[in-house]
């Protein structure tokens, strides 16, 4: 019978990841109209390997992250476009009406734990409605 060697997996997580943003404010009067939007990008990969006490990469068949369809590396990508609107009337100098409409973006992943299933991102959509006001000395 030939003994069994211990063996280890490496696992090694990327991210690579980029945003821009654009956002501008027009006034007419007392009313004041903020549009703006933010474009990123993710990636991420994860690479993985059995190797036992020799060093050499152990085949683990049967394994779905292991396979020789995903050669031991997992990807996942994504692209994003989240805008946001903002409506900001002045009342007087110290009270504001205030309204505003936006997406949020929170990126997928990996999961870290086999069978390493990619996550999709979370989005949510805000609407907050409020009246500022500060007190005036």
């Amino acid at each position: 019978m030939t003994p069994i060697s211990p063996a280890w997996t490496r696992l090694d997580y990327k991210t690579e990841a980029w945003a821009g943003y654009l956002d501008g404010t027009y006034n007419i009067g007392n009313l004041y109209i903020t549009a703006g939007a933010r474009y990123s990008e993710d990636r991420k990969t994860v690479f993985s390997e059995r190797v036992d006490a020799a060093g050499t990469v152990i085949a683990a068949s049967g394994s779905a992250f292991y396979s020789p369809a995903t050669g031991g590396i997992i990807e996942y990508e994504s692209t994003a476009v989240t805008p946001r609107l903002v409506a900001r009337y002045n009342l007087s100098s110290g009270t504001n009406v205030y309204a505003s409409i936006s997406r949020g973006l929170k990126s997928g992943t990996i999961s870290s734990t086999a069978p390493y299933n990619t996550l999709d991102p979370e989005k949510v959509t805000a609407l907050p409605i409020a009246v500022l006001s500060r007190k005036e000395d």
